[in-house]
């Protein structure tokens, strides 16, 4: 049986990974940002824009093969942390007003295109 997650604590359980990120570890920094596009329910190429990059740049990070320099995460994980308090909060407004907030693990891959 599938896992059921709210779509707002997978928002919420990033930002508290990004929160508490601590940016001069290359591992942690990679992880919080190739979990980004799916949580965020973006495109490389969106965040790579947000983030003054190029996709394939993004990618490389991503991936493990380069990562920015220290000094320039810190605002990669700033726009982070702003854009996942500004999804929660349109969330968080909308789902009073509405149904459910959950949905399958399965389903979530398939709208990440896994």
């Amino acid at each position: 049986m599938p896992a059921t997650i709210s779509r707002t604590e997978e928002l919420r359980g990033l930002l508290t990974r990004a929160t508490t990120l601590d940016v001069r570890d290359d591992a942690e920094f990679q992880n919080v940002m190739r979990e980004a596009p799916g949580v965020l329910e973006m495109s490389e190429k969106q965040i790579a824009d947000a983030l003054s990059v190029s996709r394939p740049t993004f990618n490389r990070w991503i991936n493990g093969k380069t990562l920015p320099h220290v000094a320039m995460r810190t605002p990669a994980v700033q726009w982070l942390i702003q854009e996942l308090n500004t999804r929660i909060k349109n969330r968080t407004a909308h789902s009073r007003g509405s149904g459910s907030d959950s949905y399958t693990y399965a389903e979530g891959l398939v709208a990440m295109g896994r």
